[in-house]
């Protein structure tokens, strides 16, 4: 169980940092 929360919380991060990842791409893009 406790794995599934871990893995909750590493989709929830990942999420933030691709949209991070994504922001510097689109920035470097332009």
């Amino acid at each position: 169980m406790e794995l599934e929360s871990l893995r909750e919380l590493a989709s929830e991060a990942t999420k933030e940092d691709k949209y991070q990842v994504y922001d510097v791409i689109l920035a470097g893009v332009k």
